[in-house]
């Protein structure tokens, strides 16, 4: 992956919003391929179409996060449609009311696509990246930094980055390399300066193999 992206596939979850897109774009422009899951499906079809003005290939597929074999679909559609899978970019994420709402239905949710749906797209995506001899897994944000933070998403971060810190001693020897992309509120007001730490992560190699990169905008 270090270099280029040009004719890699990446995976990407969380396309739909607008960093996302941002980022999606920009690989398009690297000359990837991007396999798109997610449940706008008219957006991400219009996602795909940018893709391609760009220089990319694109595919979309609709993808419920909560449904464990979901994201084993659209893996399946990118082996079948570009030849394998290299990169695994997810940015998706939803937002939670405070406790004091008890709102059980908005945490299920947030529960559903920020843990349940990152740990089956990891599930879904590393061995097709293990046959392909290495990839990268990348999660990219905003941080919580507002007067009132999601207590859920602060606690999805928190798993999410040991997560990451395990991966790479667990397969290192399969060539899968982690980082973390960290926006800050303030600074990534522009969505398309966002992308480009994003895509830093998923060319640069980490700089250690037993720990993940972290990339901070």
């Amino acid at each position: 992956m270090s270099g280029t992206l040009s004719g890699k596939t990446v995976m990407v979850l969380g396309g739909s919003s607008p960093y996302g897109a941002a980022a999606t774009r920009a690989l398009g422009r690297e000359g990837a391929n991007v396999a798109l899951g997610g449940r706008e499906r008219q957006r991400l079809e219009e996602l795909e179409e940018q893709v391609r003005a760009h220089g990319g290939e694109a595919l979309v597929l609709g993808v419920h996060l909560a449904k464990r074999h979901h994201p084993a679909h659209l893996v399946e559609a990118a082996v079948e449609t570009f030849g394998g899978l290299d990169a695994l970019l997810f940015m998706a994420c939803a937002t939670a009311p405070p406790f004091e709402s008890l709102d059980i239905d908005a945490w299920e949710r947030s529960l559903d696509v920020n843990v349940r749906g990152f740990i089956y797209c990891l599930a879904a995506a590393l061995p097709a990246m293990r046959e392909r001899g290495g990839g990268r897994v990348v999660v990219a944000g905003v941080e919580d930094t507002g007067d009132a933070p999601d207590p859920l998403l602060r606690a999805w971060r928190a798993a999410v980055r040991t997560i990451l810190e395990e991966l790479p001693r667990g397969f290192s020897s399969d060539g899968i390399r982690t980082a973390e992309v960290r926006l800050d509120a303030q600074r990534a007001k522009d969505p398309e300066e966002s992308s480009k730490p994003i895509v830093r992560a998923l060319k640069d190699p980490v700089s250690s193999e037993d720990e993940p990169c972290v990339y901070r905008f």
